[in-house]
């Protein structure tokens, strides 16, 4: 009982600090490890009030790791470039930005070359 009480006020102190620290947008996934730590919980109290059929705990962990790896997918920590779809994420329209300064800041031909929307024949 009283390991629980602790396990709840630190559960309640980590997703303060998960919103001080970062973001309100990190709040859900606070939310998924403190219901899937309350479902392991409870399949081990195995309490009267959540009684838990064999084949739910299984279907519970499986949506838990879907709506984890959609929360890390939203919250762009894990970036899926496949078919362009990280191209408008933070990190490369940060890049973006960082070449678009390197151009306007250099004289370097190289990278004005890079940058041409047309060639010229030079006969």
């Amino acid at each position: 009982m009283i390991g629980s009480i602790f396990v709840k006020f630190f559960l309640g102190l980590f997703l303060w600090l998960i919103i001080d620290r970062f973001s309100p947008n990190y709040y859900p996934i606070v939310l998924i490890f403190k219901e899937f730590y309350f479902a392991i919980l409870d399949k081990i109290i195995d309490s009267a009030d959540y009684k838990i059929m064999g084949w739910d705990i299984y279907l519970r962990i499986v949506l838990y790791i879907f709506s984890f790896i959609g929360v890390m997918i939203h919250n762009e920590i894990v970036v899926i470039n496949i078919c362009n779809l990280g191209s408008d994420t933070k990190y490369f329209l940060d890049l973006q930005v960082e070449l678009e300064e390197q151009f306007a800041t250099t004289d370097n031909p190289e990278i004005i070359k890079r940058y041409e929307t047309f060639e010229m024949d030079t006969v």
